[in-house]
């Protein structure tokens, strides 16, 4: 049973694999020219730039689904689905 569980735990390793690579090179590429010390020197600025993306893609997301669904449950649903894609 727990050879069981080992293999089908590889297999969905193996099968996000590629996903995984594709992440770690565009988290690379986006922050690899990054200065330490001039992030730290523009921290007001930095958290600043990230909660206003955060809270702006959560309001993209959330007005397409109450856009194509009609229904209020998007703006909900928006912030959700921000969270998890900052999670991942």
């Amino acid at each position: 049973m727990a050879n069981q569980r080992s293999d089908a735990g590889l297999k969905k390793c193996e099968r996000n694999s590629g996903k995984i690579g594709l992440l770690a090179v565009g988290l690379y590429a986006s922050t690899y020219g990054i200065v330490l010390q001039e992030a730290q020197r523009h921290l007001k600025l930095v958290v600043a730039a990230v909660t206003i993306g955060v809270f702006a893609k959560a309001a993209l997301i959330g007005g397409l689904l109450v856009a194509v669904f009609h229904e209020d449950f998007g703006r909900f649903f928006g912030s959700g689905v921000t969270r998890l894609c900052r999670a991942r």
